[in-house]
């Protein structure tokens, strides 16, 4: 309390990702009003104040992502200062922290103006998950691109509403839809069979998928041959790769149909195959599953809107 006057607000939140009920996710946002750059007499000086604030931040943020690493967190407000200023760089130094602005060309990059010139005062920082699911920054110029109103009177001109403009950080899951294909005519198999598997995901969405597939064959099945995937342990197969935005990947692996335990005649059998994109819950495919997709906006001041695309 000492080093905050206004005290950093922390609020984790739970968000429907998906169509069932465990297509969740956390986010946690840390919201913030650094100290101003006009210092009060008998203050330290406030760029000293400021760096000691974002380090305070920056270590709870690294201690925070230290015992969670796929903690989605968004630090964001007005931090008061540039986005090369020491304060700023404290919070960049440990790689726990990404400014979003960074995805923007320089000249895109301002949020306020003072005397003739553009500059950021407001920030969103994001880690390392969260970062993975950004799609898009963009700065909201309906402030600092008009003048303040000295004239309460004067109806004729567009007069700013506040000297800082809102920063809006959009953020989605992969929208990946997959499938789990037997070679076998409705899964009609015989014993010593050997069947072909056929994995395709597909990603129609702007956000590259880290997948992990799991497949444990069951009991009836043994892998002739691995193909695209590894066993590893032996009798299951497993896959990790990137699925790039709007990208097909499509996997093939073989199976034999145990010769024992099935007797002489065609059997129906079936392989569940699970599906992880580190986002939604995991999936099992047997069947085409239907896509999904979900993307939330974040905006300064902090308002959360979800929206299908």
């Amino acid at each position: 309390q000492l080093l905050f006057s206004r005290m950093p607000l922390i609020l984790t939140t739970t968000i429907q990702v998906g169509p069932q009920p465990g297509d969740v996710t956390h986010v946690t946002f840390v919201a913030n009003h650094f100290k101003s750059k006009r210092s009060r007499s008998g203050d330290p000086q406030s760029a000293q104040w400021r760096l000691l604030q974002a380090q305070s931040l920056a270590r709870w943020a690294g201690q925070a992502i230290a015992a969670d690493p796929g903690l989605r967190l968004v630090v964001m407000g007005d931090l008061n200062d540039f986005e090369d200023s020491a304060p700023l760089q404290a919070l960049y130094t440990t790689g726990n922290l990404t400014s979003t602005w960074f995805t923007l060309p320089p000249d895109a990059r301002y949020s306020y103006i003072y005397n003739g010139r553009s500059q950021i005062l407001d920030h969103i920082l994001v880690s390392p998950a969260m970062f993975y699911l950004l799609l898009d920054t963009a700065p909201l110029h309906y402030n600092a691109d008009f003048p303040h109103n000295p004239y309460s009177d004067n109806g004729s001109v567009i007069w700013r509403t506040s000297d800082h403009d809102p920063v809006a950080a959009t953020f989605g899951g992969p929208d990946l839809f997959g499938s789990l294909k037997l070679s076998a005519q409705d899964g009609a198999v015989a014993p010593g069979d050997l069947v072909t598997f056929t994995v395709t995901l597909s990603n129609s969405s702007a956000v590259s998928a880290t997948v992990v597939i799991s497949d444990p064959l069951a009991a009836y099945y043994a892998v002739a041959d691995a193909g695209d995937l590894s066993e590893s342990p032996a009798g299951t197969l497993t896959w990790s790769d990137v699925v790039t935005a709007h990208s097909q990947v499509t996997l093939h692996f073989v199976a034999q149909v145990a010769q024992d335990g099935l007797g002489d005649s065609v059997t129906t059998l079936y392989n569940d195959l699970l599906l992880d994109d580190g986002v939604h819950t995991t999936l099992t495919l047997s069947d085409p599953q239907p896509p999904w997709a979900e993307m939330h906006t974040i905006y300064l001041p902090l308002l959360l809107r979800a929206y299908a695309p």
